[in-house]
């Protein structure tokens, strides 16, 4: 079997290994972001608003204490979405009270040339995710609040983004036990250990150990 395991007709036909689960991501302080865009459909809204149209949103949601904001544009150009993060970052900065070090996006072209150079004059690491699944919670809340408020008829557009956006931050998280803006004024201390402790870690691979020879794929 060990000499017939090595032919390239069987080696091809195997199943792919499973992956090692790798765990999440691990902290050690504030600073570290996630952004991402909301697409708002203008036919969403009521007749009050008048002949709004499609609308975007740039959120940016800092990890650890789950803090974020969200800044509303006509356009999803690379321009347009570069100086709504320029706003973003230093609002975000003066509220935590601390450097943002490192920003996850996902593969969106509106989140390349204008915005990677804008990281790179702040020296923010700009890491490419499958999926942030903090920001996704973060804008799934966001709209959620949003559109509950639009049923209700509780004031115009920038009226609902701005208590939409407070009731976000003020959903408590099921691991600090706090809200965002409590965890804002909370020491990195206490939220560390307890956001970490709630992360999957990695697991070792078990797989069979690649020899040299073998193919893969």
């Amino acid at each position: 079997y060990k000499f017939l395991e090595k032919q390239g007709i069987l080696q091809i036909s195997k199943n792919i290994p499973n992956e090692q689960p790798k765990g999440g991501i691990l902290l050690t302080k504030r600073g570290y972001c996630e952004m991402d865009l909301i697409v708002g459909l203008g036919d969403d809204l009521y007749d009050n608003f008048g002949p709004r149209g499609d609308w975007y949103g740039v959120s940016v949601v800092e990890v650890l204490t789950g803090y974020g904001q969200v800044i509303t544009t006509h356009k999803k150009s690379a321009t347009v979405i570069a100086a709504a993060l320029r706003q973003l970052l230093d609002l975000m900065e003066h509220k935590l009270g601390s450097k943002v070090f490192e920003m996850g996006a996902d593969h969106g072209r509106e989140f390349f040339s204008h915005v990677k150079k804008l990281l790179k004059r702040r020296k923010i690491k700009l890491t490419l995710l499958p999926r942030g699944s903090r920001v996704e919670k973060f804008n799934q809340d966001f709209q959620r609040n949003f559109y509950r408020l639009l049923r209700m008829r509780r004031g115009n557009f920038s009226q609902l983004e701005d208590q939409a956006l407070a009731l976000t931050n003020n959903t408590k998280n099921k691991n600090t036990k706090k809200t965002p803006e409590e965890a804002l004024e909370t020491p990195d201390a206490q939220l560390v250990p307890k956001y970490n402790n709630k992360r999957a870690q990695r697991k070792p691979f078990k797989g069979r150990e690649p020899q040299v020879g073998d193919k893969c794929r």
